[in-house]
């Protein structure tokens, strides 16, 4: 009986302590999950916020003369390798300046800037009109802080009567996830002409979401290099065992850089800033530590045959060392006989 409660007791110990290791897993992976959580769903928030359609400009000219043209224009694709963005048009006349039937009923000029202008008759369906403007300022060698600036006008006038401008109602929205939009509206009135003029100062940069990504992609290159150079300075000094799978450790890390630096969107060709504050050194480091690996490793190898006499030599000495003991404990029963 005594024996049965023991062998309980015991089995109820290790039932308490298994249920607590299994609890502390459960805690740890619950706070692991929670961490990911905190991360990812404010991320994705912030992703959402970015990539929704937003209106940047909403404008509406006095219409004192009754007619009126509404533009809607919507930011189709920013290009920082050309320096161009693409702005699509969506046109509507109000007022005098349409039929019945919504449509133009005077031939009117739309003129975006000094780029491209068009002319549209009486009677027709005002279709989308894309542009294509050029930023004046700005470069990928400061990705991916890397701002561009730009400008472009925006005014209509009769083709009868080109001293007489349309006043215009102007709305400009974006939705474009890697990129931050921000343009100022500024309207300028030329009382000489009469000519009223719409001119709008364009920014644009890389959004919150990419910049976080290329920084953790930067910090990561320099986690996977130092790691890396600690173990070169293992090898070289203290003496750590390197072989061939030591070896493969650097070359592997050292061919995949190149491809863990690729993954920061839209990063342009080598030899920006991001390169600068890390890709460039990075490599060097694993470079120089497999380059140390390898050497010692061909450095530190010795033949078959050495090895074996190692061996033989190392044995032997072991079996002297057993024979003398063996020695002096017989060496006392001799005496006493």
């Amino acid at each position: 009986m005594i024996k049965k409660i023991k062998s309980i007791s015991e089995n109820e110990k290790i039932q308490k302590v298994l249920s607590s290791k299994i609890y502390k897993r459960m805690f740890v992976s619950f706070l692991i999950l929670a961490g990911l959580l905190t991360v990812i769903v404010p991320t994705w928030q912030v992703y959402t916020e970015e990539g929704r359609s937003s209106t940047l400009i909403s404008y509406r000219d006095p219409n004192i003369r009754g007619e009126s043209l509404y533009i809607v224009a919507s930011v189709l694709n920013v290009d920082f390798s050309e320096k161009t963005y693409t702005i699509n048009f969506i046109m509507q006349p109000n007022g005098t300046l349409a039929n019945e039937f919504g449509q133009l009923n005077q031939r009117i000029t739309i003129r975006f800037s000094a780029i491209e202008s068009y002319n549209l008759e009486t009677g027709d369906a005002i279709n989308p009109i894309q542009v294509v403007f050029k930023y004046d300022e700005g470069s990928e060698i400061d990705y991916p802080l890397d701002f561009y600036s730009g400008y472009f006008d925006l005014f209509a006038y009769y083709m009868n009567d080109t001293s007489q401008s349309i006043p215009i109602t102007f709305h400009l929205d974006a939705s474009i996830t890697s990129f931050h939009f921000m343009p100022t509206l500024e309207h300028h009135q030329y009382q000489q002409n009469g000519t009223d003029r719409i001119s709008l100062k364009v920014l644009t940069g890389r959004s919150t979401t990419t910049q976080g990504f290329s920084i953790f992609i930067c910090i990561l290159m320099w986690l996977l290099s130092l790691v890396m150079g600690l173990f070169g300075f293992q090898v070289v000094f203290r003496k750590r065992r390197a072989d061939a799978h030591a070896c493969m450790i650097g070359i592997t890390t050292l061919f995949a850089l190149p491809a863990v630096r690729s993954a920061q969107p839209g990063i342009p060709e080598v030899g920006c800033v991001s390169d600068i504050l890390g890709f460039y050194w990075n490599m060097a480091i694993i470079a120089c530590s497999s380059i140390a690996v390898i050497m010692c490793w061909v450095i530190r190898w010795e033949s078959q045959d050495i090895e074996s006499l190692k061996h033989l030599s190392h044995s032997s000495i072991t079996n002297d060392a057993s024979c003398t003991s063996v020695l002096t404990c017989v060496e006392p029963s001799l005496r006493d006989v």
